[in-house]
């Protein structure tokens, strides 16, 4: 039998709310709520299907956003009329500007969007990053970039969102995007590379060796261009390393020549320089300067706005064992240039 055949007089066909009914039917096998939802959408004229699948690759729904995904003027005022008619649209605010669709209706419109050509549906991600991008929505936009399977826009995207964002511990976030790119792709991104070995260091020193590994690599490739702030922040994090192993003083001076080239106006790059620096007086007993060392990486931390910045004290990790290999591996890399 006919899977239409067998759902026989189930129709949403002239309901009043084809939304509610639906969720009514939570229990009903999936293949009749599809059904169900693809009557619906049929019954919609070519142009608002036009809209709903182009759209249907967004998880939130505002006018701006899908004006420019479906180059159309007047989406603030269609997501209106589809509300109204209770067209699987579900409000998210109190002002009507930010929708999502049922997830069922919005599982049935990707399939269908899918199904059209691949590279259609690549522009449209590639155009609600775009809009992102200039909304300051920094995540949303490398999201829809890796969509788009654009890895230069999505690279350069975690270029200037991934430090702020591991500064606030959304490691998972930023190691989630580093995974979706292709390795020649994130081999190509110092900066990103290396705060995200900066947020290994801090909570799971053993899996930051093939990222230490990697920056090696990086910084000893001479066709690789690295800016001074870069390469200080490399100086800082080798100098916490060596101290990890106790060669406190190597790490000093590692640890000076990264002031000696990092810009005045990298905060973020100078707090951690003198979190190695605070750290090695620390151990060295030299607390006048530790106090002075912890006094510059608060301010530099404030000026950041890196909570992490401030309370990141390296004696925490350097007395547990599992920072023993990197500081190791840093060892072997050095002893092999």
């Amino acid at each position: 039998m006919d899977r239409r055949t067998a759902i026989g007089g189930i129709s949403v066909r002239d309901r009043a709310n084809p939304t509610s009914f639906i969720a009514g039917l939570s229990g009903t096998p999936r293949f009749i709520l599809s059904y169900l939802a693809e009557e619906v959408l049929n019954r919609r004229s070519p142009a608002i299907q036009d809209f709903l699948l182009q759209t249907s690759i967004l998880d939130l729904l505002t006018g701006p956003l899908c004006d420019a995904v479906t180059g159309r003027t007047d989406s603030s005022s269609l997501l209106e009329q589809l509300l109204n008619a209770n067209l699987f649209l579900i409000p998210l605010d109190d002002e009507g500007r930010w929708y999502r669709y049922h997830p069922l209706f919005a599982d049935l419109l990707r399939d269908r969007q899918l199904a059209r050509l691949e590279e259609e549906t690549a522009e449209l991600h590639r155009r609600a990053s775009r809009w992102y991008a200039q909304a300051g929505m920094g995540g949303e936009a490398i999201d829809h970039a890796l969509a788009a399977a654009d890895y230069a826009a999505a690279l350069a995207l975690i270029e200037a969102n991934a430090p702020d964002l591991l500064m606030q511990w959304h490691k998972k976030r930023v190691q989630d995007w580093m995974q979706a790119l292709p390795p020649e792709w994130a081999a190509q991104s110092p900066k990103t590379t290396l705060a995200f070995t900066w947020m290994l260091l801090t909570v799971d020193p053993s899996q930051a060796l093939p990222h230490l590994e990697r920056l090696q690599a990086m910084f000893s490739d001479p066709q690789i261009e690295i800016d001074p702030a870069l390469r200080a922040q490399w100086l800082a994090l080798q100098a916490s390393l060596l101290i990890a192993e106790g060669r406190t003083v190597e790490g000093i001076e590692l640890a000076q020549q990264a002031l000696a080239i990092a810009p005045q106006c990298d905060h973020y790059g100078r707090s951690m320089i003198y979190t190695a620096l605070a750290t090695a007086y620390e151990l060295m007993g030299d607390t006048d300067r530790a106090v002075e060392a912890y006094q510059m990486l608060i301010q530099h931390g404030r000026s950041s706005a890196s909570l992490v910045s401030e309370l990141l004290v390296f004696p925490v990790w350097l007395d547990d064992h599992a920072a023993r290999p990197a500081a190791l591996c840093l060892r072997d890399c050095l002893a092999g240039d």
